[in-house]
């Protein structure tokens, strides 16, 4: 891996037992996560940096 951060994501949440934060990351491209219902909705307005990683993430 080419980034520190990405072996820390893998050590933690791929090969050990943390779960991954969907909802810390899902707000990171306006989308927002009901962890109770598993529901994922979006905001109607993202910013520029959350239609960037739409687009990087989801190709939206």
């Amino acid at each position: 891996m080419t980034y520190s951060e990405i072996r820390t994501f893998f050590r933690d949440y791929i090969e050990g037992s943390h779960p991954i934060p969907l909802k810390e990351y899902l707000e990171k491209a306006s989308f927002s996560y009901d962890e109770a219902t598993g529901k994922v909705t979006h905001d109607s307005n993202p910013d520029s940096k959350q239609i960037a990683l739409r687009k990087a993430w989801i190709n939206q």
